[in-house]
Formats: structure tokens, sequence, C-alpha cells
């Protein structure tokens, strides 16, 4: 289980984008294809399916969407549907990859840390907060906060100022950061202070 990090995610712009913005981060979550098969990897654990013109079936099916959210990384920055049709684990999709003849640079797992900056993308999301000009969310990611998600997200929203505040207790590092159009425009990383128990 991962370390989760804690974030508060600001989003402030003209009433019409706030209300497009809404509209758009509620979504459904990425979902990726299961495979059985032969698993050369672990042969204690064999997949029960071990032909390529199954396995090539299944490649060329979308799995369903999951769960809306009311904010999903996913709505907002998809996963490539490339990606989702071979397994999350990278070892896997590599592997089943091979069988089609694929040959995937990463699956899902590797994609989502590289382009949102976390695995698996919101959890708990709530939106707490709405004016006609604000939106404040509030989530969970794995081991840190997702700023190459908010790079990009602010990109593609250049009329809205994205400013997140996040805390990773079990690391002990908290910090904000503001994006505008794609650019960083401030940006604090702090350690987190325990103050020591009174010794009786």
């Amino acid at each position: 289980m991962p370390n989760w990090c804690t974030n508060t995610l600001s989003v402030e712009g003209p009433a019409e984008d706030i209300r497009r913005f809404k509209v758009t981060a509620s979504g459904p979550t990425q979902t990726y294809n299961e495979y059985s098969g032969l698993n050369k990897t672990n042969p204690d654990k064999p997949w029960p399916i071990n032909d390529d013109i199954r396995l090539r079936a299944i490649a060329e099916s979308l799995p369903e969407p999951g769960p809306v959210q009311v904010f999903s990384f996913h709505a907002l920055y998809p996963v490539p549907d490339e990606v989702r049709r071979l397994p999350y684990d990278n070892r896997q999709a590599k592997e089943v990859g091979a069988l089609i003849g694929l040959t995937p640079t990463y699956g899902g797992h590797a994609w989502e840390n590289a382009h949102w900056g976390c695995k698996w993308g919101a959890s708990e999301p709530e939106l707490f907060q709405e004016e006609d000009s604000f939106l404040q969310y509030s989530f969970d990611t794995p081991w840190g906060p997702p700023m190459e998600f908010l790079e990009k997200v602010s990109s593609d929203w250049p009329t809205l100022s994205f400013s997140i505040d996040y805390e990773e207790a079990g690391m002990g590092f908290a910090g904000n950061a503001e994006y505008v159009a794609g650019e960083v425009t401030a940006s604090e990383e702090r350690e987190i202070e325990w103050e020591e128990e009174d010794e009786e």
C-alpha cells in the first residue's frame, strides 16, 4: 500500500469556463483490459487462456469505463486507448504485447506515473466548495501530488488558474504550487515539522 498524499485543488476563472471545467472533470475513472493466458514470469500462477487469437481479440476491444467521479484524472487527461487495451502492470503489458505482436513501451502503471505524476489518479475526490468562478476539490493520490497532471490540465484550460496544497505525512513533506496555462507560476515545498509531545 502507498503512502497517501492529501490534496486540495482550487480552480479559478471566468464563470462559463468554470462551469465547463466542472462538467468535464466529472467522468469515469481509467480501466484496463484483464487477460488470461500464459504467465511466463510466474509459472506457479499460469493464466488459463494461452492462445494468441483470444489475447488479440481482447486487445482489440476496450474495457468498460470505470465508476464516475466528481473529479476524474482520466476525464481530464485520458489514458490512451492503446495503453488501456493491455494490462495495467508494466511487465504483464509487455508479456501480452509480445504474445500478440505488439511492443508496448509500458503499461498503465508507468503511463500514469509519467503523465500524471502518480498512479491511480484521484482517490476519494470531493467537490467541497463551489462558486460561480471558483471550485475547490479534495482528493488523495499515492506517494505525492499530481504535478504532471496539473501542468497538462492547466495547459488545456488556459483561462483558469490552478492552485494545489498538498501534504504527505508518511514521508514528511508538504507544499503548494500554482499553474496557469501550463506553467508553474509559484511553488514551495517544505518538510513537515512535528511537535514533540510534552514529557510528563
